[in-house]
């Protein structure tokens, strides 16, 4: 493969057993700043009568005739390759901020189509919604919050270094205990939040003085 401007690929493929053409070079321009270019060299090797081809040749043809789709993202997006966060069936190439519509921004609106949002939702996993995860957020941070007030006593009576090794193997046997938990029993929600909780607790108890 040789690199072009750092953006026209020129790929040159293996003829296949049954292909008595030969080896066939594909141009690859999907920056819109090398696309008038991509055709013209394509067209050059063309008119030379040499095996060649455009890579997305249905897609180049839209972009010519003003039928393919622009993609809109936020302004706190780079551009630079932002038209892979839209999916290859989108055949989304050249993007673009609302912004830079400018005042023609409320006659093309009517006709933007707006994609959902990805929003997490749990509930088809474990069965609870959205809100019982955000308590059980709150959850873990209590159990770390009782790890922090346990520490400003037990720091009185041992070496920060015994406190350290405790919940280091404590933490240690309790991962291993979830890993065992779950190669045996179906795993569900209480499986999972009780031996972190307790890890959490264990975070708090050694992160205040000790570290």
């Amino acid at each position: 493969m040789l690199l072009l401007e750092s953006i026209i690929d020129l790929h040159v493929s293996r003829p296949s057993y049954y292909n008595k053409e030969g080896f066939e070079v594909t141009l690859a321009g999907a920056s819109i700043g090398r696309l008038v270019e991509t055709i013209c060299m394509f067209l050059a090797i063309y008119d030379a009568k040499l095996p060649i081809a455009i890579a997305n040749p249905e897609g180049i043809r839209k972009r010519l005739l003003a039928q393919d789709d622009i993609g809109i993202i936020p302004c706190h997006c780079f551009l630079h390759r932002a038209n892979q966060m839209f999916a290859e069936e989108d055949a989304v190439f050249d993007i673009l901020y609302l912004d830079d519509l400018g005042r023609y921004k409320p006659r093309i609106k009517p006709f933007i189509t707006w994609e959902p949002l990805p929003i997490f939702k749990p509930k088809g996993v474990l069965k609870y919604s959205v809100v019982s995860y955000g308590h059980i957020a709150f959850l873990l941070g209590f159990g770390y919050f009782l790890g922090n007030l346990l520490n400003r006593f037990v720091i009185h009576y041992f070496k920060p270094i015994q406190i350290i090794f405790f919940a280091f193997i404590a933490a240690l046997l309790t991962s291993l205990l979830m890993i065992g938990l779950g190669m045996v029993v179906v795993i569900n929600l209480y499986i999972i939040l009780i031996p972190t909780f307790w890890l959490f607790f264990l975070c708090g108890l050694i992160f205040p003085k000790e570290l």
